[in-house]
């Protein structure tokens, strides 16, 4: 029994020496500590890295460890694996720069692309949401976004960004359960009555997939508009030189436009490499994003307030952040995953989560079948 016991703690002591050595100090952490041997004994390598957790992995681990208080929220179980995602991201990234080669194109000199990999690693590690500038001021006077049907619904993704894309359907689990089990918590701490959890329970009232995703496309569409009312404001000058006759206008039009907020919104929204319009195309444009202006009735879409220097500094700034959030969003609308339950209409996949939340649920909080 002794020699067992020997081995066991030299075989922890060997797996505690190999994170210190081999991983980030916050991978060492004990909240870490859980998850990483769960995925390492899930994978078939047994190894970890950005590539072994997916949406099933995070299911699996909060089925598995919900009874244990720390991991009992499926929302927070979901937040703690995107910090190790984003840890591991990072590892990654160090290794990349560690054995950093030469930029070319000739691999038989052991050059390496620049369009690798490393950037969808940056892009990871360095995400912020784009609230964070829409909270700024001057842009806060400006209302981009009514609370509760505008924003909202989309706050959660915003926040998450590329992590939502890549775990679409461990995302889209949090969104619909995450508030069941966020009410049940709240009835608990309120005793509130058997009853009113018992109800919560059956995930009855719970948001489906399809209802998620077609607010998200109905966001998208107002971003959109957004973004052309932006136009409006930030190149409302521009009307004279569209207007010029000779030929020098057609320079200045070029010089206006290329690589400006017009072409990133059209870039965004048409896949385009670059801008190539002439003249006739550009005044249609403005006069699409005049009217996309005045079609919003709330401040910070008049005429007058538009006019003020600090306005149009706002709408600049508000601009870049609308980009991010329509990529966002049609990132994840285009996720395999989503596509497949939109394009079908069906619910099937939502009908048998809730089914397991239900029954875990039911499990963690003890209600009676």
């Amino acid at each position: 029994m002794r020699l067992i016991k020997d081995a066991s703690n030299k075989v922890s002591s060997i797996f505690r020496t190999y994170r210190r050595e081999n991983l980030p100090i916050s991978l060492t952490d004990a909240r870490f500590g859980k998850m990483f041997k769960f995925i390492q004994q899930r994978s078939p390598q047994k190894s970890v890295t950005v590539d072994t957790v997916d949406d099933d992995t995070i299911f699996a681990f909060w089925q598995e460890h919900s009874f244990l208080e720390e991991y009992r929220v499926y929302k927070t179980v979901f937040a703690s694996f995107i910090d190790l995602d984003k840890t591991l991201n990072k590892a990654a990234l160090q290794k990349t720069i560690a054995q950093a080669r030469q930029l070319g194109t000739d691999k038989e000199n052991n050059e390496i692309d620049p369009d690798d990999k490393v950037s969808s690693i940056t892009d990871l590690t360095e995400w912020q949401s784009p609230f964070n500038i829409m909270d700024l001021e001057p842009i806060s006077s400006i209302k981009f976004f009514k609370y509760k049907g505008e924003r909202q619904p989309i706050e959660q993704l915003m926040h998450y960004g590329p992590y939502a894309t890549k775990f679409p359907l461990a995302f889209l689990r949090m969104e619909a359960f995450g508030t069941i089990q966020n009410g049940i918590s709240n009835d608990l701490r309120l005793s509130k009555g058997i009853q009113k959890i018992e109800e919560r329970i059956t995930c009855e009232t719970a948001q489906n997939y399809l209802e998620i995703t077609n607010g998200y496309q109905r966001i998208l569409d107002h971003i959109k508009d957004l973004q052309m009312a932006s136009l409006h404001v930030i190149y409302a000058n521009a009307q004279d030189i569209i207007n010029e006759g000779h030929h020098n206008a057609e320079n200045k039009v070029v010089a206006l436009f290329d690589q400006t907020l017009l072409s990133k919104f059209e870039q965004a929204r048409e896949n385009k490499p670059s801008l190539d319009l002439d003249r006739n195309e550009l005044r249609d444009i403005m006069e699409t994003s005049a009217q996309a202006f005045k079609s919003f009735n709330r401040s910070g879409f008049t005429e007058e307030f538009a006019n003020k220097t600090d306005s149009v500094a706002a709408f600049q700034l508000a601009s870049g952040a609308l980009v991010q959030m329509e990529s966002i969003l049609n990132s994840f609308l285009r996720t395999p995953i989503v596509r497949k339950f939109k394009e079908a209409a069906s619910l099937d996949i939502f009908n048998s989560d809730k089914s397991l939340f239900s029954k875990q649920f039911r499990t963690i909080y003890g209600a009676e079948e």
